[in-house]
């Protein structure tokens, strides 16, 4: 039997329909890539599950919650140089891969890319206060060049290039699907965004997924039932979801209903327009 584990912050429940006995999921709540390189106590709690049990596959989810509000909780509650959180930010990438290298009783290794804001410029600093980042007796100190979305998304551009440099340099798997998800301006594709908010740093999760299964982590089915199997799983997640949405709002949210055809589409689409 094949034994899974994937750790990560939030953005790890984009793996969340895999979840099973032998598939395990670590949430760590707002954690930091700036955290585990310093081995504060997430670092730890990894470490300790590790020595317990060993895994064929282990998947590390890190480094959104860096891009969304690391740079602006340093630059404007801490009052450190642009520069130098921007270079803290990009020497931790390998940092990050150098500590995922160290970890024992994982087989195989993948790293899990990075991925570009779904907040708009003009919702950005409505975010910051949201998430607690920034106070809102503060945000007017909040440079407007900093949130302009070319700005940050060239950080996750050039932070996943350092991903994959030191990933391959350490025989680790990167699984970057930023090409598939995007549009021709960088944006985050429609499809993925969540329609009923613009304000969460979150994503639709099951179609994000299903790229990931189509691409880089295939391996994780053999056969068309298990393809099929997994697929299932992913529609009975979406659908949970719009239920709890439905029964809070009190409305239908159907833009985000799972659509396999339309996702599968989208897919082909976009690897045969990367030549893939």
């Amino acid at each position: 039997m094949v034994k899974s584990i994937a750790f990560g912050d939030s953005f790890v429940n984009i793996l969340y329909s895999l979840k099973s006995n032998d598939f395990e999921i670590i949430k760590y709540k707002g954690a930091l890539i700036q955290g585990l390189v310093k081995h504060n106590e997430n670092y730890e709690m990894i470490i300790k599950k590790l020595n317990k049990n060993k895994y064929d596959n282990g998947f590390f989810v890190f480094g959104n919650v860096d891009m969304n509000f690391y740079f602006f909780k340093k630059r404007y509650i801490d009052n450190v140089p642009e520069n130098e959180i921007i270079n803290t930010i990009l020497t931790n990438a390998e940092k990050y891969v150098n500590l995922i290298k160290s970890l024992k009783n994982i087989d195989n290794k993948y790293i899990i890319n990075v991925f570009p804001s779904t907040v708009a410029d003009k919702n950005f600093k409505i975010m910051l206060i949201k998430y607690g980042i920034i106070p809102e007796d503060r945000i007017t100190n909040v440079n407007d060049k900093n949130i302009k979305y070319s700005k940050r998304n060239n950080l996750v551009i050039k932070f996943n290039d350092l991903l994959e440099k030191y990933s391959k340099l350490n025989n680790i798997h990167f699984c970057n699907i930023y090409n598939l998800i995007v549009d021709k301006k960088n944006h985050l594709n429609k499809i993925f965004k969540l329609q009923h908010t613009s304000l969460n740093i979150h994503f639709n999760n099951e179609y994000i997924l299903m790229v990931f299964i189509n691409t880089c982590l295939s391996f994780l089915w053999e056969t068309p039932e298990e393809y099929n199997n997994i697929v299932e799983k992913i529609k009975q997640t979406s659908d949970e979801y719009i239920d709890r949405l439905v029964e809070r709002n009190k409305k239908e949210h159907l833009d985000n209903r799972f659509n396999l055809k339309k996702i599968t589409l989208f897919i082909k689409k976009k690897l045969k327009s990367e030549g893939k």
